[in-house]
């Protein structure tokens, strides 16, 4: 019975012997702050879909705590460099009720790409933590109901699959 327990603990000993505990981010940094997003589109909802995306992702990593302004260990800065739609396929069923009318139904699907570049600097050091690093992100709608409000959504979209990445990469770097 001795050795079936020796066995067994053995076991479940090496088989947890690759992994570590603990915390994945950066050893000395404890908070991180968003900075004001700036926006070089022509679309001014960006930059707060970006912004609110960013606190998300900050808070639903986990990584660090979520701060405001200089009292944060480090900060992120970002611009929205470009925003672009285009087409990225169609659906359509074919009926055969009559010969005059091959597709009574079709829907076109789009997709918004995002393009941001980020910094992550120290308050009071000129040398940036992460250097100016460049993320894109995406987003699908189709054009079905009103094509304005699903752009926006999936701009939103985008912007929360930049966000995602960006605080990955910080929190994922060291």
């Amino acid at each position: 019975m001795k050795t079936f327990l020796v066995i067994g603990l053995t076991v479940l000993f090496t088989g947890c012997a690759g992994y570590n505990t603990g915390r994945i981010g950066h050893p000395q940094i404890d908070s991180i702050a968003v900075a004001t997003v700036q926006n070089m589109t022509s679309r001014p909802e960006l930059r707060v879909e970006l912004q609110k995306g960013l606190r998300a992702a900050v808070q639903n990593n986990g990584a660090y705590k979520l701060k405001v302004g200089s009292s944060a260990d480090c900060i992120i800065h970002t611009r929205v460099m470009s925003v672009e739609t285009d087409g990225v396929g169609s659906a359509f069923r074919a009926e055969d009720k009559d010969n005059d009318s091959l597709q009574d139904y079709g829907s076109s699907i789009y997709r918004v790409t995002m393009q941001v570049e980020y910094t992550v600097l120290l308050p009071g050091k000129s040398r940036p933590l992460i250097p100016l690093t460049k993320v894109s992100g995406y987003g699908r709608f189709t054009e079905m109901g009103d094509i304005e409000v699903a752009r926006k959504i999936a701009s939103r979209s985008a912007a929360g699959d930049v966000a995602q990445q960006i605080i990955s990469q910080i929190t994922e770097a060291w």
